[in-house]
């Protein structure tokens, strides 16, 4: 099972760290995507990657359409279960799965960042990096037909 520190990725070795998707690319056969559901977890590190330790977090995640530009929102929480009083956990923390509203289809790009975590925790400890930690990404990709 993937980890980074006491986040532990559900579906083995595949846990990945990118934070935006985007099919507007050059030569790209895509033309658009939706997204179903991923599961997300947050955690802060030292800034040599050293130690990380889980936190609680909610993610603002935006889409935008493919054939008009406009945005859609979804704000994805992940919950520590075993908070010390400093506000992180040292036990093992699963990514949790987070469904998404039915407007996230028909996206040219997609991508989520940190709105709010416990950040004074991180800085007490001098871990000074938060980061977010991706699985079991469910998606459907609409690819461009032949002209």
């Amino acid at each position: 099972m993937a980890a980074i520190g006491n986040i532990h990725a559900s579906s083995g070795e595949n846990l990945f760290f990118n934070t935006s998707i985007s099919s507007n690319q050059p030569n790209s056969k895509v033309a658009s995507f939706d997204v179903a559901s991923i599961a997300v977890g947050c955690y802060v590190s030292t800034r040599n990657g050293l130690a990380a330790t889980a936190i609680s977090c909610t993610l603002r995640c935006t889409g935008v359409k493919a054939t008009s530009g406009d945005k859609v929102f979804h704000e994805p929480k992940f919950t520590v279960v075993g908070l010390l009083k400093l506000g992180v956990s040292v036990s093992k923390e699963p990514l949790q799965n987070n469904v998404f509203p039915s407007d996230f289809t028909g996206l040219e790009s997609f991508g989520c960042e940190i709105d709010q975590s416990n950040l004074d925790a991180a800085a007490i400890l001098r871990l000074r990096v938060a980061s977010i930690a991706y699985d079991d990404f469910v998606h459907t990709v609409h690819f461009r037909k032949d002209t």
